[in-house]
């Protein structure tokens, strides 16, 4: 059942079956990071936070597909279209929404000595009626560190990752990430005893995250086969990219990169000798 599928989120979510995935967990393009910072330092992250899709468009979709929770990490200028287009549906009663907050328990320290550190992210949580939630009583801000090793340079801490699917899903149930770049959302996913369906349109992230994963194919996606939903069709998309060696070296146990030393290598995360 999982799957990585290389394509457009919005043509790909669009042959998704209504109400077939138990939670969407995703973190968009922020459309903000590429960008100077007033001279001070530059903030680059290539293409990985530009925009490519309709973000309306992309709310509709994911909450048809989508019938338990949905968690949407964004940014400051997309915070409260995304969060009014849920509140729209709070109020028909169809499910509740909040701001869960991201503290960084190590921010960086980049012109501290000017500014206040920029030490938290955003995302949009909406729970539709009867969707899973295991946590008891928790407030919506989450502390966790900065990852030290990344594959992808948005990528979410790991144990931040584990804490939402573990609050809003079950082993067995199936996740979704439209915008799965690396795969880091896919990793922990598998690792905790989901499926999941991750949708990437770089190439280049679709390999890391195989390489990541593990036993998996990536499918192209192409739409002109793609008139029913997909589901019903698995035999009509194109397998690309088959199980094959890569120059990305990763941690089997933690997914972090691994560091040549004298030794063999060492995983740059949890600092096991491979």
């Amino acid at each position: 059942m999982s799957k990585i599928i290389q394509g457009d989120c919005l043509n790909v979510m669009k042959t998704l079956e209504d109400n077939s995935v138990d939670l969407t967990l995703t973190d968009i393009p922020y459309g903000e990071v590429n960008r100077g910072s007033q001279g001070l330092r530059k903030l680059d992250k290539s293409n990985a936070d530009i925009v490519t899709f309709d973000l309306q468009k992309f709310l509709k979709d994911v909450y048809r597909t989508t019938k338990g929770t949905i968690i949407i990490f964004c940014g400051k200028e997309q915070i409260s279209e995304i969060h009014k287009f849920f509140s729209n549906k709070q109020e028909k009663a169809k499910g509740t929404v909040r701001q869960l907050i991201w503290q960084k328990s190590n921010p960086s320290p980049m012109n501290g000595q000017y500014i206040y550190l920029s030490g938290i992210e955003n995302a949009v949580w909406f729970k539709k009626k009867g969707a899973t939630f295991n946590a008891h009583c928790k407030n919506t801000v989450f502390k966790h560190p900065n990852g030290r090793a990344k594959l992808h340079p948005t990528e979410k801490n790991h144990e931040l990752l584990k804490e939402l699917i573990l609050d809003n899903s079950n082993e067995g149930d199936l996740i979704l990430d439209p915008c799965c770049g690396s795969g880091s959302h896919l990793l922990v996913a598998k690792n905790l005893n989901r499926y999941f369906i991750g949708i990437e349109l770089d190439e280049e992230y679709c390999k890391i995250a195989q390489a990541r994963i593990g036993d998996i194919e990536i499918e192209k996606f192409d739409i002109q086969k793609q008139e029913t939903p997909v589901k019903q069709v698995e035999v009509e998309k194109v397998k690309v990219i088959q199980k094959t060696k890569t120059d990305i070296h990763i941690c089997p146990k933690c997914g972090g990169r691994l560091l040549k030393t004298k030794r063999g290598k060492t995983c740059e995360d949890c600092l096991e000798d491979y």
